[in-house]
């Protein structure tokens, strides 16, 4: 027999074809999303948290056991982590890129759609029919929500180390081999470090034994891997819920759950069969008010599922499997235990992302099933094989549509609001890019909907008080600032705007009277801490403002701006110099700052050392041209170094743009070119 005709070898083809036509045609559906922006809801929060990379910075998260620091509703560090690690790619990049982000969520993307492939052959389905379920899963249009969200990283790392606990937890259930075992376990604390929703794992499992094998279990050490999983899940349950940030009142009473839980599978259910008008976050349901149709909903699943018992030994037992695996993980995420999205929504694509694996399961198997019964070669069988990649190419087409949905935030949220008209969330975004734009009227208008909808939204007034400010109504953007303060207590963005508005007002003694009993309700807050030793500074008192700076840097040695404002102090009393070159080094490798290179540039001429201040300069011009005060370091410097020509060009080019060389600069380098001359 020749090597073409091996069926070995053939079936190799067969399926580095599948596996080619998996990442070719995912890579292509989702390409439009690498070069959008990040989205302005969640997204800048997670970003901040990672931005700049660092060792320091990764041992915090690491540590956030708290949650203090990445201000997040649970504890999932390999999330930011995997951030970190690709941004930390480009070393010299002055702000987080949103590009290699996006890409490396199609990449997980494409390594969760390989894994439902080899998932789908290992457990028995064909090639060509585990082909067309790892396509549905990886090109419907409800995973768009999660691929195009770096916020939803998360989803898309628990989901690898989910299937690859999974199917190690097979591979071990037929060799009985240890290091699977051990696999098994590692993957599930990857998944459960990723993401909560990974303690259903062991429950996956167990369904597995029961259905597909039959409870019948041949080696003792299947039970142990099993009870080992389900100790770690229950572990980990326990700390989340511990830690979790709480959001009572969200949900409606207990009685009503199961109703809204029976709303929610049907609703992602009507999704799967008809994906249009996706959107981040969908109206709110009135469950009380609806009884009667969220009961006949209930009855409805109630009695599908009653059938299902019924006749469960004429199912597939995967196919079965596949039902439960979907219910096992859309339970979690459809009413009955409140979580953060639910104060927005009761559903949301993201929450499809795991499940969709039942969903494809089932599929795969009936679609195998289909073609077994009429024939694989024949005429019909073909005809059926076509029709299944029909779907496949339209839900592709969906999915490419939607993604361009994702393309700018502005886009995201009118598309939401088309649909979704009680959402503050949606409003309050949608006001902040209209705000960025410099729209401020129409921006005001979403803002205030917001806060109609949700009157204890502080970051609605947060965004009304600096859009007046914007707009020179220092009046109502002290009004909404102090709004946002009464809601909210523990927001120290409102209190630090009120003292940046006493400061320009001149009143040094209110806003550091302010600050001062704002400190002493939040002690640990290193923002407070840092603008009262601001406070302190234009007061006159330098020595209590450095105090309150080294306080901040205790509190949180990863922020950056204290150390910039002590080195700024010690540069203006001219001592310290060496102290001062690295507080400014340290704030450089947390952040990217043109005032720290400014105040580096200071510095080094300060040390006698020119031409390291010049590069400083440079670096900080590059970066912010308008600095104050940057040009005029840079001109009295190159007079100093007897280059007046390029002195001059800095001014011109000042001019140029609408901005000035202060009045002693121009003076300085008129003489100089007079004396040239």
């Amino acid at each position: 027999m020749s090597t073409s005709d091996d069926p070995s070898n053939s079936a190799g083809k067969d399926r580095l074809i599948a596996v080619s036509l998996i990442i070719v045609i995912t890579v292509a559906v989702y390409l439009p999303i690498i070069n959008q922006d990040f989205a302005n809801w969640d997204d800048p929060k997670h970003v901040k948290a990672i931005w700049k990379p660092g060792l320091d910075r990764a041992w915090r998260i690491v540590t956030d056991f708290d949650l203090k620091y990445t201000k997040v509703a649970y504890y999932h560090p390999l999330h930011f982590l995997s951030l970190m690690a690709e941004q930390a790619m480009l070393p010299d990049s002055k702000e987080p890129q949103p590009w290699i982000s996006k890409s490396m969520n199609v990449f997980y993307h494409v390594i969760n759609a390989l894994l439902v492939f080899y998932l789908l052959t290992y457990i028995g389905n064909s090639r060509k029919a585990a082909l067309i379920g790892a396509l549905i899963f990886a090109i419907h249009p409800v995973q768009v929500g999660t691929v195009a969200w770096i916020a939803e990283r998360k989803n898309l790392l628990c989901t690898v180390f989910y299937l690859s606990a999974l199917i190690v937890f097979l591979k071990f259930l037929d060799t009985d081999k240890r290091a699977n075992f051990a696999l098994a376990v590692l993957f599930l604390i990857g998944g459960l470090l990723s993401k909560p929703v990974a303690v259903t794992l062991p429950a996956t499992m167990a369904v597995w034994l029961l259905v597909v094998s039959g409870g019948k279990v041949s080696r003792v050490s299947s039970c142990g891997l099993i009870a080992v999983m389900f100790l770690l899940a229950a572990a980990w349950g326990t700390y989340v819920v511990a830690t979790e940030i709480s959001y009572p009142g969200v949900l409606p009473d207990w009685e009503y759950r199961p109703l809204l839980a029976a709303g929610a599978i049907w609703f992602y259910v009507g999704k799967l069969f008809y994906p249009v008008g996706l959107v981040p976050v969908y109206p709110r349901w009135d469950i009380t008010g609806h009884v009667w149709l969220f009961s006949g909903l209930f009855a409805a699943l109630a009695v599908i599922a009653g059938l299902i018992a019924k006749f469960r030994k004429r199912i597939d037992p995967v196919i079965l499997w596949g039902l439960l695996f979907f219910l096992i993980n859309i339970l979690p995420v459809a009413g009955l235990v409140p979580f953060g999205h639910m104060g927005h929504s009761f559903v949301a694509d993201h929450f499809m992302y795991l499940p969709m694996v039942g969903i494809v399961i089932v599929f795969s198997c009936l679609a195998q099933a289909f073609l077994r019964w009429l024939g694989e070669a024949s005429w019909r069988g073909e005809a059926l094989t076509v029709i299944l990649y029909v779907v496949v190419c339209a839900l592709a087409v969906l999915s490419i549509k939607q993604t361009f949905l994702w393309r700018d935030p502005g886009a995201l949220w009118e598309a939401t609001l088309a649909i979704t008209k009680t959402s503050a969330a949606a409003y309050n975004n949608y006001g902040s890019v209209l705000m960025k734009r410099g729209e401020n009227q129409k921006a005001l208008h979403f803002f205030e909907k917001a806060a109609e909808l949700s009157p204890n939204l502080d970051i609605a007034y947060m965004n009304m008080g600096r859009t007046y400010r914007a707009m020179g109504d220092k009046g109502k953007a002290w009004e909404m600032f102090s709004k946002a303060f009464e809601v909210n207590p523990s927001n120290s963005g409102a209190r630090t705007m009120l003292a940046v508005m006493l400061r320009e007002q001149g009143d040094y003694p209110g806003a550091v009277k302010f600050l001062e009993e704002s400190v002493k309700l939040s002690p640990k807050d290193v923002m407070l801490r840092t603008d009262l030793g601001i406070s302190y500074y234009r007061l006159g008192d330098w020595q209590k403002a450095l105090e309150e700076f080294e306080k901040a840097n205790r509190l949180d040695p990863l922020f950056p701006n204290p150390y910039v404002h002590m080195a700024s102090i010690l540069l203006s009393r001219e001592e310290n110099l060496d102290l001062s070159v690295n507080l400014l080094n340290k704030a450089l490798s947390l952040a990217v700052s043109p005032e720290a290179h400014r105040l580096l540039g200071i510095a080094y001429a300060q040390k006698g050392d020119p031409q390291r201040s010049l590069e400083e300069f440079l670096k900080a011009y590059s970066l912010e041209p308008d600095l104050p005060g940057l040009r005029d370091n840079m001109v009295n410097l190159l007079l100093d170094l007897g280059q007046t020509s390029a002195a001059e060009e800095i001014c011109s080019e000042a001019e140029q743009v609408g901005k000035q060389c202060s009045k002693e600069v121009l003076e300085r380098l008129k003489a100089s070119s007079g004396t040239q001359k």
